[in-house]
């Protein structure tokens, strides 16, 4: 073979190789801008709910309780736990918010833990996961600025659920979204160290009651609180699929509540969560 010839061969060999190279770079930078996409996306789907052929299924656990507003104490949320769990347990209530309606309301947050604090002293009763799922409610009834409370009192915990309940000195930070908000984790945390806690963020929304400044305010409330006391959030809000351009497709005529197909979606998306977060 020449030197023509030889040089010729090898050049073609070379951008063989080049071009098979690129092809690689370019598939592998595909799938990395997609995520960044996802990532940044305001209305983005979370690249774990997609389906996984390593998940599995069936029950990972015996006692299950949720606590929330309205939307966890759906159908929906009754079959996520009946997949993973022996045993199902709601203490969420329709219209229940962090914050301080009146005293003696069961839409208070705190008294759906007087009811699981309860049951543990009188039955035993322990579960191996707890989720919540509240916030849009106290969208309607505080401003940005009075959802926030600092963590002046050293240990919040250690307040018992009667002083919370009924001590004016508490008011204030009864009416903060933070204030309540930590009370509840951190009991939980205390009372529950054994069990897996998850915290679900709010859905979006387009009712205009219920402002998205001040819910996304919330959703920062609960990944600063859950961070500080290294607890699982769910973020349904940007997470689940349901975002602002599809709300009628997946939400009641109210705008709040998921209808059936929103239920499916809610359905999917939160068992998949639990069944990666679950004791991580």
């Amino acid at each position: 073979m020449n030197k023509y010839v030889y040089e010729k061969f090898y050049t073609f060999l070379l951008l063989l190789t080049l071009i098979s190279c690129s092809k690689e770079t370019s598939i592998d930078t595909i799938d990395e801008e997609s995520l960044c996409e996802q990532k940044n996306s305001r209305n983005r789907v979370s690249v774990s709910y997609m389906k996984n052929p390593k998940q599995q299924s069936g029950i990972i656990m015996d006692k299950y309780c949720a606590l929330g507003a309205s939307t966890a104490s759906m159908e929906w949320q009754k079959n996520v736990a009946t997949a993973v769990a022996k045993e199902y347990r709601c203490y969420a209530t329709p219209g229940a918010r962090w914050t301080i309606i009146s005293q003696n309301s069961d839409n208070i947050m705190s008294n759906q833990l007087i009811r699981l604090l309860k049951d543990k002293d009188e039955t035993g009763y322990y579960p191996d996961l707890i989720t919540i799922m509240c916030g849009l409610n106290d969208a309607t009834g505080c401003i940005t600025g009075s959802c926030i409370d600092s963590y002046r009192i050293d240990k919040i915990a250690d307040i018992n659920i009667t002083e919370w309940n009924s001590d004016s000195k508490y008011l204030q930070l009864r009416k903060s979204v933070y204030g309540s908000m930590r009370y509840i984790i951190e009991c939980l945390k205390k009372h529950f160290p054994q069990s897996c806690i998850i915290i679900m963020t709010p859905q979006q929304t387009n009712n205009k009651n219920y402002k998205t400044g001040v819910i996304l305010r919330i959703n920062q409330i609960i990944k600063s609180i859950t961070g500080k006391n290294n607890i699982a959030v769910v973020d349904i809000y940007n997470e689940c699929g349901i975002n602002s351009t599809n709300t009628k497709q997946y939400l009641d005529d109210m705008q709040l509540h998921p209808n059936k197909e929103g239920e499916k979606l809610l359905k999917a998306y939160v068992e998949n969560q639990i069944r990666l977060k679950y004791n991580d």
